[in-house]
């Protein structure tokens, strides 16, 4: 098999660069094979000095970028933050829909536990130290 190049993307700046021009140009510009897109991601700031508008892109919350089967968290008492990105769309399975027609592989990026949303809202299920203090930014998994 040969070289297999992918690049690190995030879902909001494909979405504001337009996920077809995006897709065409990772494929055929650079030559990719492969996006990784994060799927969830931690609170973040972002310059953009690129950007039309303003430079500085918040996300204060970590969050998932697609819609998520909540049957799926049913042992669990956490249920994640839908980005607001993602709204009642699915820009990721339009991002999908695109990829396979461009030839990409599409590849999910996923921070699970650098979450300091969840931890805030589910102390029980912040990681502690050893002397008891909670590190409200890591999770650690608990059962119903």
């Amino acid at each position: 098999m040969g070289a297999y190049s992918t690049m690190w993307a995030y879902l909001w700046d494909l979405v504001d660069e337009g996920l077809s021009d995006a897709v065409r140009y990772c494929r055929e510009e650079i030559g990719l094979d492969a996006l990784s897109v994060a799927t969830a991601y931690h609170s973040y700031q972002q310059m953009r000095p690129h950007r039309p508008g303003p430079k500085l892109l918040i996300e204060g919350a970590a969050a998932v970028y697609f819609q998520p089967d909540i049957q799926l968290y049913s042992d669990t008492i956490i249920e994640p933050r839908i980005a607001p990105l993602v709204g009642a769309g699915s820009p990721l399975g339009q991002l999908a829909n695109l990829c396979t027609q461009s030839g990409l592989d599409l590849i999910s990026w996923t921070v699970c536990l650098h979450n300091s949303h969840l931890a805030a809202k589910y102390p029980d299920c912040a990681q502690q130290t050893a002397y008891g203090d909670n590190l409200d930014w890591i999770l650690v998994s608990r059962r119903r």
